[in-house]
């Protein structure tokens, strides 16, 4: 309960604990790839693990892939292997597929697929399929990209009619915008995502921009409309987010990645290069799984990316670790000298009876200092305690550091991070998780990063 149970099991009943972090940094050098290939799983063909073209994909609530083929008529449920179980489409059995460009699965694991041939259909996770919706309003839909937010609300965007239909799962649907370039109105709306707002993001590719509106329709343009995604040869098709809200968009027939903050920096993630496993032949499909990675549906293949993370001055802000109350890491980061120092202070509110002696420091005021080299995402620590001292004057003075133990700071991620100690002078030792409060200064770390 107190500071031997904090620190081998990772909490504390009454305490606060909260970790500095200062980083002090040379000039940033050139800027690497933000995203780094991993692996793929798939070959061109026909059958299980299989594809022609890739054209959306999503995670069901189990962490499996479900992978549209729109080329084929085909999706496919597969591990993170890439062991897949096979299923035809309504349109695969009535021959009219082909055209079947986007996937989406919502928190009951029904998957929903659009189809610029017609009907959006509605299937069971074990292959059965039906009409969802094929017209509205008395015309016919033309059904590009589509989202589900967290109330399991179904967006779609109706490509030939400029409007996004939005629908519940049972299929009661209403509709907003028209075609037009004011905002609010699209001309050729394409690729979906969901915001962490729970508002969809559109590419209205026809006017080279990105709106952002919520279901009832009221919308505004965003700092993701940067022309040069669409120019380049990026028409949106598909759409993804990360928890930082950076967006990445597909074209379909450009082997090229791009990506933008809502602050509007833009850069390319590409994996184009015909001697690289994991190139890129005509990337469509794209989502972000739970584990962060950039998943990409291409041409017989889906390959992952992993987030390639260095420590930076965007990691400043505030950390915690999930289900720890009354804990937190305040990050501050100073780019002239290459260490990265951390303050790490906890103290109990309620103190043993009898005030048997404490393992490390005083029951009331702990001190405790980390600072070390850095290389990549990783920092080598070492732990020093001081005793001592007063906040707010020079008197009585502390007392000395003394080392005791050692410790790992690696950024996994830019909103996640693991922190592993060994305090060595009580053989006290664990790993902390953490992530950050709030996500604003993400796009930040993934710039600075993964360069522009």
């Amino acid at each position: 309960m107190y500071w031997t149970t904090f620190l081998r099991r990772g909490r504390i009943s009454a305490g606060v604990f909260l970790i500095f972090i200062s980083i002090l940094l040379t000039p940033i050098p050139a800027l690497a790839q933000p995203f780094v290939y991993v692996k793929s799983f798939g070959s061109v063909g026909s059958g299980p693990g299989k594809f022609q073209q890739v054209s959306d994909l999503d995670q069901d609530s189990h962490g499996h892939y479900v992978v549209l083929d729109g080329y084929l008529g085909k999706f496919q449920i597969c591990s993170s292997t890439g062991v897949c179980t096979e299923h035809d489409t309504a349109a695969r059995i009535a021959d009219q597929y082909g055209n079947q460009l986007g996937l989406a699965v919502n928190s009951k694991d029904e998957i929903f697929i659009t189809n610029l041939f017609g009907d959006v259909e509605k299937c069971t996770h074990d292959g059965v399929c039906e009409g969802f919706i094929g017209e509205y309003d008395g015309t016919f839909i033309s059904s590009w990209g589509i989202a589900i937010d967290p109330q399991d609300r179904v967006y779609i965007a109706d490509t030939n009619f400029g409007r996004i239909i939005v629908c519940d799962s049972g299929g009661s649907c209403s509709a907003f915008g028209s075609y037009g370039s004011e905002v609010g109105q699209f001309n050729s709306p394409s690729g979906l995502a969901i915001n962490a707002q729970g508002k969809v993001v559109i590419a209205d590719a026809g006017n080279e921009r990105v709106q952002i509106c919520d279901h009832l329709g009221n919308c505004e343009l965003s700092g993701y409309s940067n022309p040069d995604f669409f120019s380049s040869g990026s028409y949106g098709q598909g759409l993804a987010l990360l928890p930082s809200s950076t967006m990445f968009m597909t074209g379909y027939g450009v082997a090229q990645i791009y990506s933008c903050t809502s602050r509007g920096v833009c850069r390319t993630v590409a994996l184009s290069n015909y001697n690289n496993p994991g190139f890129l032949q005509s990337p469509q499909g794209i989502m972000v799984d739970d584990a962060g990675q950039l998943v990409i549906g291409d041409y017989g293949k889906v390959h992952f990316m992993a987030p390639n993370v260095t420590i930076n001055p965007g990691i400043a802000d505030a950390w915690i670790e999930a289900g720890l109350s009354g804990q937190g890491l305040l990050v501050s980061v100073f780019e002239n000298i290459p260490l990265v120092f951390i303050a790490w202070f906890t103290y109990e509110t309620t103190r043993p009876a009898g005030f048997p002696p404490p393992v490390i420091g005083e029951w009331g005021h702990r001190w405790v200092t980390l600072q070390g080299g850095y290389s990549g995402n990783v920092a080598n620590l070492d732990i020093y305690l001081t005793q001592g001292g007063v906040f707010e004057s020079p008197t009585p003075s502390p007392a000395s550091a003394e080392k005791i133990g050692t410790a790992t700071l690696t950024l996994n991620s830019c909103y996640s991070a693991t922190l592993v100690y060994n305090i060595t002078s009580t053989g006290l030792q664990g790993t902390k998780h953490l992530s950050r409060v709030v996500n604003d200064n993400v796009s930040n770390c993934e710039i600075l990063s993964g360069g522009n």
